[in-house]
């Protein structure tokens, strides 16, 4: 036998030997490029652990015990004046699962292309809303200090990556400023690399430290990232010292009253698929909305701070980068808060959205909650009109909303201005480490543009409570206005003395907001310091169970 056949033999042998040991790997990759083929997407929507790896997030305590209050959906609905048919919508949208929600009662529940109730389906990215709560729940438990630390903080391997430098509220708002090509049908872009190297058993920490592009200064635009999530969720592990499937299940899973156990999508290191790979029956989906609905309780249970609730389904993200918003006819962009979307002309409802067409729509005021699944290829479309699919499926809930309350859309959203039209936030101002060391309370108060405050208690269990609001000099504000502006922040922070530092149990944290980035400056809440002849003397007190914070530049 010549040494050429002997090489090439010795070469095959090799070869076998690869593709023996990546034959899983292999296996998984073409599973997972194939499972949006028009035959095969329904199925893989309710079996992922066929795609993906996989955890099981078990539930436990009482499960929640829907009251049914069953009534058939409008017939037709009216989208930018045309009659429509609700079914056929429903249709056309690919819909899997249905269910509307009225006042905590389903009023209309239905399965389509033979999937069933007990389906476990992928959320997709209303994953994110999911890990959102869970940040705030972090937050008020002290695990996470503030949302303007920077991710390498709580997780260094980020340092060097385009994530260097960012803060929480930059990933949370989606604003990083990374270069991140989210084109779902580009086989090449940076989402369908990922999705490659989840496939083929990468891990997800790796790929994201990979990340150097930078595409915009941290918190200068909005531009949908999905990676982001991933880095929240990389945060969230290393603030609580658990993986994000136990933190889910302690704080949410155990909690909720979930009708079956759900499961994670992970990475071959075992780590969450945060941003995308959560799979949940229906019915848990339309309960995590009702969660938010009645702010973050169950019964009389606070689950996640009702605070939170409220800040992150605001509208608080920068506008969006040319060309990264969602299309509406009429041109009205859609807002964006802590992982959750704002839609256009909001009457305080939010909602979470993962591709091809899932769904949580939460209208408080009309007491709606619509969970939709779906397996709708085209879900990136526009009409002739221009109007995107999210646009669409937004007008459907809208009208449903209407159909099964009292509420009518457009009656008030004048009264509800969005973050942009109110004024300008001027200083908050709270004691730090109250919440985290038991002391009973976190004291905060808000101070806008128009003398206007907003005083509360944020309380062990989230809640914010005793709420005080008035009006205070604009004298006295164009003061803040005129120092925050000049500050010199490292100077002024070297004056406070060991001890006096934002994350001392006594301490304050004050956020000047007026300033491009927010800044964070601590104080003994026994202290008074001097800038340029203005001095912040603050004094923080619990009186005939009302909140005062008492704050007045002194010449």
């Amino acid at each position: 036998m010549s040494w050429f056949v002997k090489i090439l033999l010795g070469l095959m042998a090799f070869a076998l030997v690869v593709l023996a040991l990546n034959w899983a790997n292999i296996q998984r990759l073409i599973r997972v490029k194939s499972m949006f083929d028009e035959d095969k997407i329904v199925h893989s929507f309710s079996n992922m652990s066929e795609n993906l790896f996989s955890d099981p997030l078990r539930r436990s305590g009482t499960e929640h015990i829907w009251p049914m209050a069953l009534a058939p959906l409008p017939y037709t609905f009216t989208d930018r004046g045309t009659e429509k048919f609700t079914d056929t919508m429903l249709k056309e949208l690919d819909t899997t699962a249905f269910i509307v929600v009225k006042d905590g009662a389903i009023v209309f529940e239905e399965y389509y292309k033979d999937t069933g109730a007990e389906d476990l389906r992928i959320s997709w990215s209303m994953s994110k809303s999911f890990v959102s709560a869970l940040t705030g729940l972090a937050l008020a438990n002290g695990d996470i200090e503030s949302l303007d630390d920077p991710v390498t903080k709580y997780v260094p391997e980020l340092k060097g990556s385009a994530y260097d430098g960012v803060s929480l509220r930059n990933v949370m708002n989606m604003a990083s400023g990374i270069e991140f090509d989210e084109d779902y049908l580009d086989p090449k872009s940076d989402i369908n690399k990922m999705g490659t190297a989840l496939a083929v058993g990468g891990s997800l920490d790796k790929f994201t430290a990979k990340q150097k592009n930078i595409a915009r200064p941290a918190g200068e635009a909005w531009q949908y990232c999905s990676i982001d999530t991933h880095v929240i969720a990389m945060v969230l592990r290393a603030a609580t010292g658990q993986s994000l499937q136990d933190y889910f299940v302690e704080n949410l899973w155990s909690k909720i009253g979930a009708s079956a156990d759900a499961a994670y999508s992970t990475d071959s290191k075992g780590n969450a698929f945060a941003l995308g790979g959560l799979n949940v029956r229906t019915r848990d989906y339309a309960l995590f909305g009702e969660l938010f609905r009645n702010g973050g309780k169950r019964g009389d249970v606070q689950i996640i701070p009702a605070d939170w609730v409220r800040i992150s389904t605001t509208d608080s993200a920068p506008s969006a980068a040319p060309g990264n918003h969602n299309s509406t006819e009429d041109g009205t962009p859609f807002g964006y808060g802590y992982q959750w979307w704002v839609p256009p002309n909001s009457d305080g409802e939010y909602f979470a959205v993962g591709v091809y067409g899932q769904y949580i729509y939460v209208n408080p005021k009309a007491g709606i909650v619509i969970a939709k699944n779906a397996a709708h290829r085209e879900f990136m479309e526009t009409d002739e009109k221009g109007e995107s699919y999210m646009a669409q499926n937004l007008t459907l809930f809208r009208e449903i909303a209407m159909h099964y309350s009292d509420w009518e859309f457009g009656t008030n959203t004048a009264q509800v201005p969005s973050v942009s039209d109110q004024p300008r936030l001027i200083l908050t101002a709270g004691q730090s480490g109250g919440c985290a060391r038991g002391s009973g309370g976190c004291y905060q108060t808000e101070i806008y543009e128009d003398g206007s405050f907003y005083n509360y208690v944020m309380t062990r269990s989230g809640e914010p409570t005793k709420e005080s609001r008035g009006q205070i000099d604009e004298k006295l504000v164009a003061a803040w206005v005129n120092v925050a502006e000049s500050m010199d922040f490292e100077a002024f922070k070297k004056t406070l003395g060991p001890g006096k530092c934002a994350g001392c149990y006594d301490g304050i944290d004050y956020h000047f907001a007026v300033l491009p980035e927010t800044k964070n400056v601590g104080l003994s809440s026994t202290e008074a310091s001097f800038h340029d002849g203005v001095e912040f003397f603050t004094h923080s007190s619990v009186l005939l169970g009302e909140v005062y914070t008492n704050m007045a530049p002194q010449e």
